[in-house]
């Protein structure tokens, strides 16, 4: 187990992520330089007074996983199959610390299409929403998976991976189970609406 930004050699998955995380001195001078670089250049922007994006927003399935803290990832592998997904994409793609994962909004239950934002062109697109829907389960279901590493015990990995063909079996087979699970994640598209128009926003990006 290797730190991909030191090198440094770990014994387990965990111990190199928390190392990663808090205490990497490189990573650490990585993400100094990147900031005084981006303020740099928003510093550019005010003084030419050029209307642009200042964050870089991440396509969906392309958020780093390192915004997890010890805490979600322990709160993630304690819940319920449900809530585990659930959890997940609100910590990632609905968390107000990380506007630059705010790519998808619900602003009208009565409406079945969701506002997505087109990171390429940076306009909003209105999409199917339960098409959206498919995509971010299927995408954020592998993304969990990647953590399996950080259960060291042998059986607690064997329950997580059982729990995940239980959770894709009741998608697969059960409707009800399957809109149940869209439900929540339009509920929560649209609970955190406002902060999402409010990142668009601030970005010079048309809503």
């Amino acid at each position: 187990m290797v730190c991909k930004y030191c090198n440094k050699n770990f014994s387990s998955p965990k111990n190199r992520w928390r190392h990663e995380k808090l205490n990497c001195s490189i990573k650490k001078m990585n993400d100094f330089n990147n900031t005084k670089n981006n303020n740099k250049k928003q510093n550019d922007i005010n003084k030419n007074n050029v209307k642009g994006p200042v964050i870089k927003f991440n396509k969906l399935g392309n958020e780093q996983l390192d915004i997890l803290s010890e805490n979600d990832i322990n709160i993630i592998f304690n819940s319920e199959i449900e809530e585990c997904i659930i959890e997940f994409i609100r910590i990632i793609n609905f968390n107000k610390q990380h506007p630059e994962n705010h790519t998808l909004c619900n602003s009208n239950l009565n409406n079945k299409f969701i506002s997505v934002l087109n990171t390429d062109n940076l306009k909003i697109e209105k999409k199917p929403e339960y098409d959206v829907y498919e995509k971010i389960l299927t995408i954020m279901i592998e993304r969990i998976k990647q953590l399996k590493g950080m259960i060291i015990n042998d059986t607690d990995q064997n329950i997580f991976v059982e729990r995940f063909q239980e959770f894709e079996n009741n998608m697969s087979t059960k409707p009800k189970y399957k809109k149940a699970m869209f439900d929540r994640i339009r509920g929560l598209g649209y609970t955190e609406r406002h902060m999402i128009k409010n990142t668009w926003s601030n970005n010079n990006i048309i809503i």
